[in-house]
């Protein structure tokens, strides 16, 4: 269970680390050209960083669209280089790959400390000092969670005030339908507001449920795309569909959207994308 203490030692620890982060000067590459590494760095960019271009040993020789330039092989990385690790996902062993990096870069960065070393202004992303004054909220919301998913909580502030970035491993491979919250209906009317690819009606079907109508909403093309192939293969285990390429809000509407980003695709005022949005 948390305690104030562990809080307190928690952000004076990130608040080392923040202060030891090189300047915002230094030219830095960023480790991954996926769909999370790309997002990194148009907001890095944004606030100032100046970012080289990207390392990916799997897309080698390829130009990024965002620079222009070829991306580079882990082999061409100068061993005096800042590299920023842009891996988010819980299906990659994070430690190992930090484990393989090291070595070949003068510092490696991962996600967390990259925003804080650009000054980003986001929520997950806020220097450790700014939660202080919420510690009895983090710890009341500490004791209303199940045992189960305690180490979990713990780990998400653990790596948030410190700055390490360890405990998306931990994360459960089901999280739509987790077996640990009780009286989730079997059978559902699902309204599913950014369908993606089907990943929740997916995950429904695997935990045994019965989908009676599903209501699927995806404004990204591509995603929306996916989700379409899923639903031909799938149509015949799913009861009433009705799947719309549309963002759902308070009104009915045209928005601006940045898209072609999978998961990160989003409303945005400055999205060059047009898409309607509808009202429940």
């Amino acid at each position: 269970m948390l305690d104030k203490t562990q809080l307190k030692i928690w952000i004076t620890e990130g608040e080392a680390n923040l202060a030891s982060l090189p300047s915002l000067d230094e030219p830095a590459w960023i480790y991954g050209y996926g769909v999370f590494g790309r997002d990194l760095y148009r907001k890095l960019v944004c606030s100032g960083a100046c970012i080289l271009g990207f390392v990916d040993s799997y897309k080698s020789g390829q130009v990024a669209a965002e620079t222009g330039t070829p991306i580079h092989s882990l082999e061409e990385l100068s061993e005096d280089a800042l590299l920023i690790q842009s891996i988010n996902n819980p299906a990659f062993p994070i430690n190992a790959i930090n484990a393989q990096l090291r070595p070949l870069c003068r510092r490696l960065l991962n996600p967390l400390e990259a925003l804080w070393w650009a000054g980003c202004d986001m929520l997950w992303a806020s220097r450790p000092s700014n939660y202080t004054p919420h510690l009895d909220r983090i710890i009341a919301i500490s004791k209303r969670i199940v045992s189960d998913d305690q180490s979990l909580y713990m780990g998400i502030w653990h790596d948030r005030l410190t700055g390490h970035f360890e405990a998306l491993n931990t994360a459960t491979p089901h999280p739509y339908f987790p077996t640990n919250i009780p009286d989730i209906p079997r059978e559902l009317d699902l309204v599913d507001c950014g369908a993606y690819d089907g990943d929740v009606a997916r995950e429904a079907l695997i935990s045994g449920r019965i989908l009676r109508r599903w209501f699927a909403f995806e404004p990204d093309l591509d995603n929306f795309s996916r989700l379409q192939t899923w639903l031909a293969k799938h149509r015949c285990d799913l009861g009433e569909v009705l799947a719309l390429p549309a963002a759902v809000g308070a009104a009915n509407t045209i928005l601006n959207f940045s898209g072609g980003l999978s998961t990160s695709s989003h409303i945005s005022a400055d999205g060059i994308l047009k898409v309607p949005c509808v009202s429940l």
